[in-house]
């Protein structure tokens, strides 16, 4: 149940697999709902509610491998964010850059694009892969400072800079060094998710919490319990996941784990675009 190929951890890939699929969801939910002008209001609300089962659990499982990533050294450990984070990040911005610059050109249908925002405020969803490379300097510049303390102090300026990007930004980074705190402890995170019945009802919890702060049943302070939902949801996934995350017809999971950024990066382009332009056809017919 706990076995890994070769140096992955095979429930680790899954988790990751699994909340990539759920953001993709959650997008193209969002995206079909926006160009058709009609809401899909109900699932978009199931969305929200699995909010701790998506980024947060993405960003948790970057901040695990921190510790050891590291221990090679800060220059190959820059140099391998610069290649795999930074690099997609660049690149993917450039060319969704040029295509909505055509877009405009042609059709007039988007705002005008700025170029320089790629450097200040990336837009759309290559926000992710700017932030994560963002905590992973932010690692290699506290590397002696205990990760809890950065997590602690994350989750305060999350609760004093509450406009524009600061919540998402802040609590995503908490998500991240929650992870950097537990990847020194991996046989102890392991045999913790073992206990199957307390991951079933960590994830319910969470679950249960998120739902009664979506749905107004109760009003959750996001600086009070962003985090203890995303550890729960987190350690409750972990477990569930771990279970059968070695089967064979776990693969696919696996492999779509292993290349959650290439599948993030394209989702958003590969469905934008035809429905923007579908919507803008039907809009000139």
């Amino acid at each position: 149940m706990f076995t890994s190929s070769s140096t992955r951890v095979d429930w680790m890939d899954v988790l990751r697999g699994l909340a990539i699929i759920l953001v993709i969801l959650f997008h193209c939910v969002g995206l079909a709902g926006f160009y058709a002008d009609h809401p899909f209001n109900r699932l978009e609300t199931v969305g929200v509610i699995i909010t701790p089962l998506r980024m947060p659990i993405i960003f948790i499982l970057s901040g695990l491998l921190v510790t050891r990533s590291l221990a090679k050294g800060p220059w190959t450990y820059l140099s391998g964010k610069v290649r795999r984070v930074l690099y997609p990040y660049l690149l993917w911005a450039i060319i969704m850059f040029w295509i909505a610059a055509q877009w405009y050109e042609n059709f007039g249908y988007h705002p005008e694009p700025d170029f320089w925002l790629i450097f200040i405020r990336p837009g759309d969803h290559l926000w992710f892969l700017a932030y994560l490379f963002v905590y992973y300097l932010l690692a290699l510049a506290t590397r002696r400072i205990p990760p809890l303390v950065v997590v602690f102090a994350l989750i305060m300026a999350g609760a004093f800079l509450s406009t524009g990007e600061g919540p998402r930004f802040f609590s995503n980074a908490a998500a991240f060094f929650i992870g950097v705190t537990l990847g020194p402890h991996l046989p102890t995170l392991a045999a913790f998710i073992r206990r199957r019945w307390t991951s079933i009802f960590l994830l319910g919890a969470a679950i249960a919490l998120s739902a009664a702060g979506t749905l107004g049943i109760a009003r959750l302070s996001i600086a009070v319990w962003q985090m203890p939902l995303y550890v729960a949801g987190f350690l409750g996934a972990a477990g569930c996941v771990a279970i059968f995350a070695s089967a064979r017809w776990c693969a696919f999971l696996r492999y779509i784990g292993r290349r959650t950024i290439r599948l993030y990066v394209l989702h958003v382009p590969f469905t934008m675009f035809p429905l923007a332009y579908l919507r803008f056809v039907g809009d000139t017919e």
